[in-house]
């Protein structure tokens, strides 16, 4: 056994080169019986009473004894315990080095003796020295020749060897650890199979001593090379590690901090040249320290203080610094002495790795098999079974498992990183099994991770470097499955990255960029896209060819989808069933994602996709899957930076916080990507999963944000702030009712509003409040979510007080929603009940519970106090009324015509109403007691107080438009001002003198009286002037309606109290100055619409105005300058037709309706002058007036009435204003008749049709049914009409006039066939044509159709309905007005029926009972009536304008040319209510337009003959092609007096004599006979006889027509 080695190597050195490995094994016959007397030892002995024979205990003390022995007998005497052989082995190179001595000491001496025993001394030294004890020489001998040994032979030592790891012997301990891991090499499948069985055996001690051989194996696996033969790991080769992917270079990270005063290092002395010796403070007190102490002694108490300080730091730095991390046993093992000891200054943030002599360690060995054990031991950390010893299974593994992460963490490692990148197992069907074997090593290592916190560095470090090396493995070559790795790697990396030393995101992006794929591992990467993507079809396994798109930065496969469908023809049918899968990867790809996220550039190369067909169900399923990997490897990337972040040194945070501000604020996909959500994908299989996933992705994002606000500076820029704390509120919009999600951003948002206190004492609060009061307004049933919100609230008050009132008010301005129904939401606007509810509960300062600890989140000291000094002394109280609108009024107060202000108005009107009710709902649930109406009076006085203060501070406006406005004028003049050339921005108020000095033409110029239109700049100072004066009249209208009836109850509930004052609603001064806010609106409304329709303008004629005191000297003059000014605005609005086509009529209808409401209250201002004017232009605008514009052409009209009049309201309202000056003024001074004439209509009263369907008509109705304006029509007022009517029908001959009038309608001077004619019919001309042959006859009297139509079937009939007693002494001149009429009997049809339309009326009441009762007006007439006038201007107003025409018999030959050839031919009266024969086309001669007689003119020659020209065709029963309406007032056709002819027996076909149209039936017996003409005197009824003698007149008149006959029999019986 001793010669054991030598033999060795000389068999060796002879043999190897001349027998081949076979045969040396054969000669080397002496390895077997070795190996069996290794193993012929009992390892199972229970040494109890006597150990068996081979018991290997026994065997051991046997071969101590005969060492022992030996020893003895060559003279040499030791004392070492059996049981101590550890010390032996420690004193064996003493009591060597002690022999040497003695040796060299007797040398000479024994010179002789030795000669005699020299082969004696050898074999005693070398027992002593070397061999030391004979029980590990079996094993040791065995491992000598490993090089020889066969596979069988290993086998059969891996038992005994294993069984040995454990004998207290060192010796023996390494002997087995190194023939057992020898073994592993060539058997590893016996020596995992014994190991293995040992770890899972189910005796807790045998589980116990299994790992604490492992651990032994892990200790001496330096020490296998060196039991082995010399040279041996040539010849013993041993399988490299089996990873597939490299680590990143450089190395991320620090491995390990230096240790700090090492105490294995040679003491130094401190240096004076390192120690920081602060000069500067030196240096100020030299002055006072030179005559006290030298400098010298100066110098020397400085250097003690700074190695004092020196020593200090050091300390601190020890006592920080986690020892046990280290791998002490090798870091003591560091010999100075052998090494050239470099000093080192101070650590430098760049150089991380210490700069001493890296340490010479000796080559290990441990095989991967024996590495597949570890999982198996990590399981183990859950054992909690106890061994004989008392021992727990799981701190047994936990000491062996932190010694082997500390000594060699990659090592540890290396089993999980082959197994997790071995490619043998990602092929085929072994897929699902590989992911199952990630799932287990992952579990494995993140509970590794977590159990050991903090992990020891170099083992994070390790496994962080090999974790990015398995990202880069996976993202260069993707694979199926690679995303569901990719997280799981990166669920690891957030984990270790607070252990790890170094970690700086400068270095970390270069290295991956490097690497390419910092895509995968950072969240601030910046990678461009992809530039074109390619996709293959469906046929591509059939050889069909791609399709290649082009791809922009924001195209999403949303649209490479849509594209691709339409290449390759997909069925429309099919269109759904169609998805976008990765070629490579086999992920579906969701159409929402852009695909910059997933594909980047690379040179060359283009990123493929698949267009697949799969099942919806399915393709559904695989979409949440891909959702679910994609949200998870978000996950890791945010926390892997959050982490980073958190952990950072303290005097880098600031450079990590601008890093990845910078970063982040460059980022095209930030913060899209942390906001990012799959909608609609949270239901079916996986959608509770990906649900979960969404939130735990945003919870991280705000974590992120929260941490990255902390650790900014608070003088940070603000300009990319929003970008941050938008990630923060989409969160909040998305998973407010997820109450960690809410915490963190509520605590976030406390947090921001205290760190960035400058901020949010200006500005910060605009960027959260919005969506605050967004979500606090849609879920008012989430009562935890409100309680939090209001919570915050209270927080902020607290915080900043007025300032975060303000902006609070500010920003909801804006968004605020006045709509109360619950059932109406706008998700973008905030109900302003709600955010009452919220400022009420604010009120409630003193609740301080915080029941989610949201505070806890807050790092600050708590409570939270003031951050202003100007409020720390202040109570933190907070009141609606007394705070929150006293301070909007001060805001308005010192800037009124600025946003602010107007933003706060908004803000009071808002909460005006819901404040007002709550007072009124606390006084009625207390039961109006006396206490409570009082507090109720105080709190109205409060209100009215501080609305008169707002009123009153807001002087400036009450300022009209300045010429200090700079704005544009045209886009030619683009920055030429408004100073020199727009009046309308310098107006000054409006005086008596300055009414009437000039025209209105004059003071306006034309040229800039679009001056606001021409820019978009001008639309914003056009805003800002018309917003805070439109917002401040709405404000003041809306209190006053409120607050009047309201105090006066109060009065009536505090009459008994004597010592309760209601409060005034407003002064007179206020009222001045609201009418001089709606004058500086009314000075700009004639030319900006959006002003003249503003609700502030209308709510003050409609609501102030009435209640206004005018009564009172101080407010006449302001309004007698209000009137003017209204006046003139109607002015400009009537004269400017470009005005007049856009203008708001309901606008304007408000006012006049305001006017009236006024003066019904004071009736004397209706002897105002520019009250009566206004009226009269409105009357004006109403008729159609054109008002001639100077400068531009006079149009002619072409339609009877104007074709765009105003609508109902505004007529309306001006006929209402128009009765009460009637009323007011009387007829003296505004009568009817001056109503109705040039001096109120205009030249719009020459046109009869306008003054009787716009003016008369109307105001007949509105009278007839509101009895209280019923007096305003008098006898002389239906005189005027009846004179007006009959003169419209034939005029008298002394008005008649041929030369074209002045100053009127341009109608009244227009021509027909070259002459002049007037739309009256007044005609006396001549008209002769070219060759002289016609020439005119006679010239009688025609009138339009429309003007009769007007006259007999309009105002007839409404003034018969309307005025019975008034129209009793006027029947004669009804009678004479109707004389001659065409429709006749429809007018008394008409008689009948307002006066006889009563049924079974007995005969005993006589005609005027008749009377008197229908003064009792039946408003179902009226309401006919009105829908017959409507009709009637409908018609009109599209009805073209009939030129009228003399009735001339002209003689005409064969040959004569007519002027008829140059009268354009009639067009088609689509709107006429009549039936119309067909015009059919005649000779030269005759006029084609104005034939009656068409059968009787085919008939005759075409001699000369006279013919006649009616003003309109004749009116048919028979068939037309033309299907008109027939009505009351439509049905009416032109009459007038004809001649009498014969009608022949060709006129059944043509036209039949007008008479008889209406009356004639169609089978008549006889239709050539000629018909009687019954004249109308013969059906006058004097009112005056009785009904009976009325029904006979009716009968003998009616005898004729059989229809009315029996209608007389119907009316009048017997």
């Amino acid at each position: 056994m001793i010669c054991c080695k030598t033999f060795s190597k000389s068999f060796s050195k002879n043999l190897i080169h001349t027998l081949d490995m076979g045969d040396i094994r054969r000669n080397f016959r002496c390895a077997a019986v070795v190996i069996r007397m290794a193993n012929s030892f009992d390892m199972t002995c229970s040494h109890e009473v006597v150990c068996t024979p081979r018991c290997f205990q026994r065997v051991s003390r046997q071969c101590h004894r005969l060492t022992m022995a030996l020893a003895s007998l060559y003279g040499h005497r030791r004392e070492v315990s059996c049981h101590a052989h550890v010390q032996a082995f420690l004193r064996s190179l003493q009591s060597f080095a002690m022999l040497m001595e003695k040796m060299m000491q007797e040398k000479e001496r024994e010179k002789e003796r030795e000669r005699e025993e020299g082969v004696h001394k050898k074999i005693s030294v070398v027992s002593c020295s070397l061999v030391l004890n004979l029980v590990h020489s079996p094993l040791s001998a065995v491992l000598k020749s490993c090089l020889l040994l066969s596979p069988e032979h290993y086998k059969q030592l891996v038992e005994v060897s294993w069984q040995l790891l454990l004998d207290e012997d060192p010796h023996v301990v390494l002997s087995s650890a190194s023939m057992l891991v020898a073994a592993c090499v060539r058997r590893p499948e016996d020596v995992v199979k014994v190991v293995r069985k040992s770890l899972e055996s189910k005796n807790v001690t045998e589980r116990t001593e299994a790992i604490q051989r492992f651990y032994a194996l892990w200790r001496n696996r330096f020490h296998v090379w060196l039991k082995m033969e010399e040279g041996a790991q040539a010849s013993f080769k041993v399988p490299p590690p089996g990873i597939d992917f490299t680590l990143p270079s450089p190395p991320i990270g620090q491995s390990q901090l230096p240790v700090v005063d090492p105490p294995w290092m040679p003491h130094l002395k401190t240096k004076i040249e390192e120690l920081s010796l602060k000069e500067e403070e030196h240096a100020t007190s030299q002055t006072i320290m030179t005559m006290t102490r030298t400098r010298r002694k100066q110098k020397q108490e400085m250097v003690k203080r700074a190695v004092r300080d020196a020593e200090e730091r050091h300390c601190e730095q020890r006592q920080l610094f986690r020892l046990r991390c280290s791998a002490i046993v090798q870091q003591a093992a560091y010999e100075p002495a052998l090494f050239h000891h470099q000093e080192q200054g101070e650590e430098s943030e760049i150089s991380h790795h210490p700069a001493r002599h890296p340490l010479p360690v000796a080559q290990p060995l441990f095989p991967s098999p024996l590495l597949a054990v570890i999982p198996l031991i990590i399981e183990m950390l859950d054992d909690p079974q106890v061994d004989k010893n008392g021992v727990s299974v799981g701190d047994v593994s936990r000491k062996v498992i932190w010694t082997c992460i500390v000594e060699d963490p990659s090592l540890f490692f290396r089993h999980f990183l082959e197994k997790l990148t071995n490619r043998e197992r990602q092929v085929g069907s072994i897929m699902v099994i590989t992911y199952a074997e990630y799932l287990y090593l992952m579990s494995l290592l993140r509970k590794l991770i977590l159990r050991f916190n903090p992990l020891p560095s170099q083992a994070a470090y390790s496994l962080l470097n090999y974790l990015f090396g398995f990202v880069m493995h996976y993202v260069r070559a993707q694979c199926e499955g690679s995303d569901k790795a990719l997280g799981m790697a990166l669920s690891l990396t957030w984990i270790l990255a607070p252990n790890v030393h170094g970690l700086y995101f400068k270095d970390l992006k270069q290295t991956l960029k490097k690497e390419q794929c910092d895509q995968a591992l950072m969240i601030t990467a910046n990678v461009p896209s992809a530039k074109k993507i390619i996709v293959h079809g469906p046929d591509s396994g059939l050889g069909g060819i791609p399709s290649q798109f082009p791809v922009h930065e924001d195209t999403q496969f949303q649209q490479i989808l849509s594209d691709s469908i339409e290449f390759f023809n997909i069925d429309e049918n099919e269109v759904n069933s169609y998805f976008l899968t990765d070629a490579k990867t086999g992920v579906l790809h969701l159409p929402s994602c852009y695909i910059r996220d997933f594909y980047f550039f690379h040179r060359s190369f283009y990123p493929q996709l698949s267009l697949v067909k799969l099942d919806l169900d399915e393709a559904q399923l695989k979409m949440r899957e891909t959702a679910f990997a994609q949200r998870f490897i978000e996950v890791g990337k945010v926390l892997l930076t959050h982490n980073i972040l958190k952990y950072s040194p303290q005097h880098v945070i600031a450079q990590r916080v601008f890093f990845l501000h910078d970063e982040l604020t460059h980022l095209p996909s930030f913060p899209r990507k942390s906001l990012e959500t799959c909608f609609g994908m949270f239901h079916g299989e996986m959608g509770e999963q990906l649900k979960a996933m969404e939130a735990m992705h945003k919870f991280t994002w705000a974590k992120l944000m929260s941490d990255m606000f902390e650790k900014m500076e608070n003088a940070f820029m603000f300009a990319d702030l929003h970008l941050f704390i938008n990630v923060v509120n989409g969160i909040m919009i998305m998973h407010c009712e997820d109450l960690l999600i809410l915490r963190r951003c509520a605590a976030t948002y406390i947090a921001m509003s205290i760190h960035f206190n400058s901020l949010f004492a200006s500005q910060g609060f605009f960027l959260i409040m919005p969506t605050l009061l967004r979500c606090y307004s849609q879920r008012q049933t989430n009562r935890v979510f409100c309680s939090v919100v209001e919570f915050l609230c209270r927080q902020f008050y607290t915080l900043h007080r007025k300032p975060f009132l303000l902006q609070m008010c500010g920003s909801i301005a804006n968004i605020i929603d006045n709509n109360n129904n619950d059932f109406e939401i706008n998700p973008m606007r905030v109900k302003a009940k709600y955010w009452f509810t919220l400022l009420k509960n604010m009120e409630n300062m003193g609740d301080e519970t915080d029941q989610f600890d949201i505070l806890g989140l807050v790092p600050y000291d708590k409570p939270l106090k003031a951050l202003d000094l100007c409020y720390r002394d202040d109570p933190n109280t907070f009141c609606l009324l007394t705070d929150a609108i006293a301070s909007c009024i001060c805001v308005c107060a010192f800037a009124p015509e600025s946003k602010r202000s107007h933003h706060m108005l908004l803000v009071m009107a808002a909460l005006q109403p819901h404040l007002i009710r709550r007072i009124e709902e606390e006084t009625m649930l207390q039961n109006n007691s006396h206490a409570a109406v009082k507090h109720e009076v105080t709190q109205w006085t409060t209100m009215c107080v501080e609305m008169k203060a707002l009123i009153n501070s807001c002087d400036v406006l009450a300022r009209g438009p300045q010429r200090a406005f700079d704005l544009v004028n045209t886009v030619s003049e683009r920055g030429k001002s408004f100073v020199a050339d727009s009046p309308q921005f310098f107006d000054p108020p409006t005086t008596n003198e300055d009414e009437n000095s000039r025209p209105y033409h004059v003071k306006e110029k034309k040229s800039v009286a679009i001056g606001w239109e021409a820019a978009d700049v001008e639309e914003s100072h056009k805003e800002s002037y018309r917003r805070s004066r439109d917002t401040l009249l709405c404000l003041a209208a809306q209190f006053i309606e409120m607050a009047t009836p309201r105090l006066k109850e109060l009065a009536k509930l505090s009459s008994a109290s004597e010592h309760t004052k209601i409060p005034e609603v407003m002064d007179h001064k206020c009222h001045v100055k609201l009418s001089e806010i709606a004058l500086a609106l009314l000075k700009i409304a004639s030319y900006d619409l959006t002003t003249m329709s503003c609700l502030g303008l209308q709510k003050y004629f409609t609501t102030i105005m009435p209640v206004t005191d005018w009564s009172i000297e101080s407010n006449r003059s302001a309004l007698g300058i209000i009137l003017k000014r209204l006046d003139k605005t109607i002015a400009k609005i009537a004269k400017r037709q470009s005005i007049r086509r856009r203008v708001n009529w309901a606008a304007l209808a408000s006012w006049i309706k305001g006017i009236c409401d006024t003066l019904s209250v004071f009736p004397y201002m209706a002897h105002l002058n520019p009250l009566k004017s206004t009226t009269q232009l409105c009357l004006r605008i109403i008729a159609g007036d054109t008002f001639h514009e100077e400068g531009v052409v006079a149009s002619h009209p072409t339609t009877v009435l104007h074709s765009s009049p105003p609508p109902p309201v505004f007529c309306n309202a001006v006929l209402r204003m128009t009765i009460i000056l009637m009323q007011a003024l009387g007829q003296a001074s505004f009568s009817l008749e001056m109503v109705s004439g040039v001096e109120g209509l205009g030249a719009a009263s020459e046109r009869v049709e306008a003054v009787l369907c716009h003016l008369l008509i109307p105001l007949f109705l509105r009278t007839a049914t509101n009895p209280k304006e019923a007096s305003i029509i008098q006898g002389k007022d239906l005189t005027f009409c009846l004179s007006l009517m009959q003169h419209a029908i034939s005029p008298p001959a002394g008005k008649h006039s041929t030369a074209p009038l002045a100053n009127t309608s341009t109608l009244a001077t227009s021509f027909i066939r070259g002459a002049q004619h007037d739309i009256s019919g007044r005609q006396g001309s001549v008209s002769v044509t070219d060759r002289g042959h016609s020439a005119t006859v006679s010239t009688l009297r025609i009138v339009r159709d429309s003007v009769s139509q007007c006259i007999y079937l309009g105002t007839l009939k409404v003034m018969m309905l309307c005025f019975g007693k008034l129209l009793t002494p006027m029947w004669p001149r009804v009678a004479r007005l109707v004389k001659g009429s065409f429709d006749f009997w429809t007018i008394i049809k008409n008689v009948i029926n307002c006066y006889l339309n009563i049924p079974n009326l007995p005969s005993r009441y006589n005609y005027r009972g008749y009377l008197d009762f229908l003064e009792d007006h039946n408003s179902e007439s009226s309401t006919k009536c009105q829908i017959e006038l409507t009709q009637l201007k409908e018609d009109l107003s599209c009805r073209p304008l009939d030129l009228p025409r003399s009735y001339t018999p002209t003689a005409t030959d064969q040959h004569s040319d007519s002027s008829a050839a140059s009268i354009p031919a009639r067009k088609d009266r689509r709107a006429s209510t009549r039936k119309h024969a067909p015009i059919k086309e005649t000779d030269e001669g005759t006029i084609f337009e104005d034939i009656e007689d068409e059968g009787a003119e085919s008939s005759q020659p075409s001699s000369s003959r006279v013919t006649k020209s009616p003003s309109v065709p004749l009116n048919k029963i028979t068939t037309s092609p033309r299907t008109r309406s027939i009505s009351g007032f439509g049905m009416w056709r032109s009459i007038r007096r004809k001649s009498r002819h014969i009608s022949t027996e060709s006129e059944s076909d043509g036209d039949r004599s007008l008479e008889l149209v209406d009356v004639q039936k169609r089978d008549d017996p006889n239709p050539n006979r000629t018909p009687v003409r019954r004249l109308t005197e013969a059906f006058v009824l004097p009112l005056h006889e009785t009904l009976d003698a009325n029904r006979q007149r009716c009968k003998q008149f009616c005898r004729g027509a059989k229809s009315y006959h029996t209608l007389s029999e119907f009316y009048f019986p017997q």
